[in-house]
């Protein structure tokens, strides 16, 4: 009768442990970029495409949306995710006017807030 407690917990113990051990340390989920991408007079600019690159190389890609200009990139397995940021009015005056593409190097923050001057 005790060897058959003693295989039960051992089953249970080799069922339950994996379980608890992935539920602790997870799946890591991957780093983002996100930000805000606004006029030179700080009103938010919606459909700015935003690449993130590595080596010239396009990692990912969105566009800016909603009321506040927000973008989103990733989730990213590499970190740094990119070497550099690409924002590119894509809509021309649609949206507030026509702005001038911009790139920048990526530095490794939480929140990003890029602004984009006017096109000549």
């Amino acid at each position: 009768m005790l060897l058959k407690i003693e295989k039960a917990i051992l089953a249970l113990f080799t069922a339950v442990f994996p379980v608890f051990i992935a539920a602790c340390y997870g799946m890591p989920a991957g780093d983002f970029v996100d930000g805000a991408v606004k006029s030179s007079s700080g009103t938010p600019i919606p459909n700015i495409l935003v690449r993130c690159l590595k080596r010239g190389v396009e990692q990912d890609a969105t566009y800016t949306m909603g009321e506040d200009g927000s973008f989103v990139l990733g989730p990213f397995e590499d970190s740094p995710p990119c070497d550099e940021l690409s924002f590119e009015d894509v809509d021309g005056e649609e949206n507030g006017g026509s702005f001038a593409q911009k790139k920048i190097p990526f530095d490794d923050v939480e929140y990003l807030e890029v602004t984009l001057d006017p096109a000549e």
